[in-house]
């Protein structure tokens, strides 16, 4: 081995430009994935903290507040979920259940709020008391299939009113009375 090898290494066949062009191409496109991701952790950094906030005061108020105005989010809706795409894509494919010190079992349950406790801002009540009602009727929109469960309880309920109605006054006192309204609104109470 000469000094200049020893030195430097062995030679080795220069590339082609096309092969220089898509190593660079990669390399940006790796810098461009980077720079996502980045921006994705926070967007669901921010999302997250504001989540927490938001659903627990929800849950503290009397009646509970269940749906919240899109409005209210710390980012337009599609952002965070473009953020939560490119997360669930990097878990994906780097086979991993944590990313960044998030959990991708929190990350699920994180989309799914996204979704169901946040709808555009004309389907929520100015009254509270309705909120749950509209609650209920936006998981309708979002899961069709909700409706059809629905009308199968409704079934078991008219064949069996006092076992029902029992049921619904079990939960009544569990929530302090708060769904009377959704009950009776669904039939499953007197009014």
């Amino acid at each position: 081995m000469g000094f200049f090898s020893r030195l430097f290494g062995s030679s080795k066949a220069v590339k082609t430009p096309e092969e220089l062009r898509a190593l660079e191409e990669e390399e940006a496109r790796n810098i461009t994935w980077a720079k996502n991701l980045d921006l994705a952790h926070k967007i669901l950094s921010h999302y997250g903290g504001f989540l927490e906030d938001t659903i627990d005061a929800g849950w503290a108020k009397s009646p509970k507040i269940l749906l919240h105005p899109e409005s209210a989010l710390p980012y337009p809706k599609n952002m965070i979920r473009w953020a939560f795409a490119i997360f669930f894509d990097e878990l994906e494919r780097s086979d991993k259940e944590v990313l960044l010190g998030m959990p991708k079992d929190a990350l699920i349950l994180t989309a799914m709020a996204l979704e169901q406790n946040f709808a555009p801002d004309e389907e929520i009540p100015d009254n509270s008391k309705l909120n749950i009602q509209a609650y209920m009727e936006w998981q309708t929109k979002i899961d069709p299939e909700r409706r059809r469960r629905e009308e199968v309880i409704k079934k078991k309920i008219k064949e069996n009113p006092e076992a029902a109605k029992a049921l619904a006054s079990a939960i009544l006192k569990t929530f302090d009375g708060e769904w009377e309204d959704y009950f009776k609104l669904r039939g499953f109470l007197d009014d």
